[in-house]
């Protein structure tokens, strides 16, 4: 699924399905044929994505070399960045939006709890 905030000029291939609430890799086969515009980006980027922690890489070469919390992106959520000299927040009510996250850069996510009253 490709998705962009309006205004971006960039969005994340997300070559998941989200499957009872478990994120589970699209096979190569039906990522081409449901995604050609996608699987011809990644097949022109298929060295890059192999070089990936120096060649060693330990999961499909399309899939993402690091999943710590990926399950939880698919929720609704209120996305803020790392670095900003305001406060910058964006409400994501659908779990569309997916991000690079922490350190110095990038975003984070801050899930609500069904209580909150804002849902």
């Amino acid at each position: 699924m490709l998705v962009g905030i309006s205004g971006n000029k960039y969005c994340v291939i997300f070559p998941y399905r989200i499957v009872n609430d478990k994120v589970v890799l699209i096979p190569k086969d039906q990522m081409e044929n449901d995604y050609p515009r996608a699987w011809k980006y990644l097949n022109e980027n298929r060295r890059r994505l192999l070089a990936r922690d120096r060649g060693k890489l330990r999961v499909e070469w399309y899939a993402f070399g690091r999943t710590q919390n990926i399950d939880q992106f698919h929720v609704r959520k209120v996305m803020t960045q790392v670095l900003a000299n305001r406060a910058s927040f964006t409400p994501d009510m659908r779990g569309l939006y997916y991000f690079v996250g922490g350190g110095n850069a990038g975003g984070y996510g801050i899930k609500l709890r069904s209580d909150c009253g804002l849902i």
